[in-house]
């Protein structure tokens, strides 16, 4: 659920030494919920054990019990007091609060150490006087200040870089935390009408994430590495980390065509003004898929999801403080992290009939 920059030809230079890293199979979960999900996006544990989760396509707020095997809805769909209209992912924030980050609705709700929906903060409340409409990636440090991309018609139009923004609880206004690459949402103006473009898929897209401390950490593909804002002028910038390119397949190339037609048929009675040209594919992958590849892990680690083939094992790189490579995470095919626990990994499993299993695994493995 993201795409631009250029297709990158050929390995890219400087691997790791040899032993500097080390890989890990996760080969079987610790437990798994029996519930299947539609599409699971985000997941972030209870101060109890429970787990919240984030089904974007059946567009639901669920609690598991992992000791009970249960699920249980909590809100419901709307723009009302304790409603989310398209939940999008989860925003751990202090004081034992998950912030549901809700797009359409351009607010997020606040759920309370209990597992229950509180109260709301609303995109607009963030920025002073200004204010947001839009944002993208949220993300919080563990003194609770919010990192995003605003998007607006302004951020639209830039080709270069973008900057992340960051809203301190009781300050006016947003300062800058880092930048990155704009996406590209397929969108162009021309004499004042707006249009859809073809869509690029596989194609490069930076991503980044924020360490409890509050640095910034840019991932970018072309060249494949890390770079650290520290928050006070300083940049660090890892190593370029070497990658075989890995070549798109048909089957994935119909999955993105079905994905295009399932969208539009959701559109209701609007599809028939959606006009959206045939996808423009690139003929191999950049080194991790595009927008939200990469999560905060443990110990202020960075995880990124690489590129590999439908059916080949899951794999996650692990980068440390300094943008090095320190180790790899290998899971079951079709698998992706939701979130981290107390001594878990929250996994998503998508099985042959495209239905998603919850899973826990024990980290760190012994």
């Amino acid at each position: 659920m993201r795409f631009t920059l250029l297709v990158l030809a050929g390995v890219l230079a400087t691997a790791p030494a040899a032993g500097q890293s080390r890989a890990i199979d996760l080969a079987r979960p610790d437990a798994t919920i029996e519930t299947t999900f539609s599409q699971l996006a985000s997941a972030r544990e209870l101060k109890d054990g429970r787990v919240v989760l984030v089904d974007v396509k059946g567009k639901l707020i669920q609690v598991a019990d992992f000791a009970k095997n249960t699920v249980q809805t909590i809100g419901r769909n709307g723009s009302g007091p304790g409603e989310y209209n398209y939940p999008a992912g989860l925003v751990s924030m202090p004081g034992d609060q998950i912030w549901i980050y809700d797009p359409l609705n351009q607010r997020f709700l606040i759920i309370t150490g209990d597992g229950k929906i509180g109260d709301m903060v609303t995109f607009s409340s963030l920025g002073g006087v200004k204010g947001v409409a839009m944002m993208l990636l949220p993300a919080a440090d563990a003194k609770g200040r919010l990192y995003f991309e605003a998007v607006s018609q302004a951020s639209l139009a830039v080709k270069d870089s973008t900057a992340i923004l960051r809203w301190t609880r009781g300050r006016t206004g947003l300062d800058t935390a880092g930048f990155t690459a704009p996406m590209d949402f397929g969108i162009e103006s021309k004499g004042g009408k707006v249009r859809l473009k073809a869509m690029r898929m596989f194609v490069p897209q930076e991503t980044w994430v924020v360490d409890p401390a509050g640095r910034l950490a840019r991932i970018t593909p072309s060249p494949y590495r890390v770079i650290w804002y520290d928050g006070g002028g300083k940049t660090t910038v890892g190593p370029t980390i070497a990658y075989e390119p890995v070549a798109v397949t048909e089957e994935e190339k119909d999955e993105v065509r079905k994905a295009i037609k399932q969208a539009i048929a959701g559109a209701g009675g609007a599809r028939a003004k959606i006009e959206i040209p045939e996808p423009e594919f690139a003929p191999t992958k950049p080194p991790f898929p595009a927008k939200g590849a990469a999560v905060m892990g443990p110990g202020a680690e960075i995880w990124v999801t690489r590129s590999v083939q439908p059916k080949d094992r899951s794999r996650y790189d692990r980068f440390d403080g300094k943008g090095r490579l320190i180790g790899q995470v290998t899971l079951a095919p079709r698998s992706g992290i939701l979130g981290f626990g107390r001594n878990a990994i929250y996994v998503a499993r998508k099985d042959e009939d495209d239905l998603m299993h919850l899973e826990r695994y024990r980290w760190p493995v012994k």
